[in-house]
């Protein structure tokens, strides 16, 4: 899978938390893509707190062929004793093309090149198409939890490999 991740800019996580497109994406990003509005909330409050961008800032799944925008992935937040969180999602009309599971192996490399031993992901028990995200990168299922909004979800887990 040809993809490449960019990360958005501080004027860009700005705008769009405001509502407004940044210059020349409008015709880049397909529908669906965008990171939720509380995503661009929590990576401003996170970079207010002096955490890194490369912690709390989305990076666009890009296909370098075209330069469409087709899904997003971040962490969510800095490692805290050696472990890290990711979330991602892919546009509806580009899923199912292994989008996802090409960003998430991005992301794990660059976990590992910073010294994260264990990296995270929480997943809705019916969201089987992301189950196979994280099983096809490594993650197993190691155990359940209620999610900040009450809801009941898997958390997988990867170590670092040796």
């Amino acid at each position: 899978m040809d993809l490449t991740l960019e990360r958005l800019s501080l004027e860009e996580l700005r705008l769009l938390e405001a509502g407004q497109w940044p210059a020349g994406w409008l015709d880049r990003v397909e529908p669906g893509a965008l990171p939720p509005e509380r995503v661009h909330r929590r990576a401003l409050a996170l970079l207010a707190e002096g955490c890194a961008p490369c912690w709390a800032v989305s990076c666009m799944m890009c296909r370098p062929s075209d330069g469409r925008y087709l899904g997003n992935i971040s962490f969510k937040g800095a490692p805290c004793e050696g472990r890290v969180e990711i979330g991602y999602h892919v546009a509806p009309g580009q899923q199912g093309q292994g989008l996802a599971t090409a960003a998430v192996r991005l992301m794990l490399e660059e976990a590992w090149a910073s010294g994260v031993q264990v990296v995270r992901a929480e997943v809705l028990p019916e969201n089987l198409p992301s189950q196979r995200v994280l099983a096809k990168a490594g993650f197993r299922l190691v155990g359940h939890r209620a999610d900040e909004r009450q809801d009941w979800v898997g958390v997988w887990e990867v170590q670092r490999p040796d």
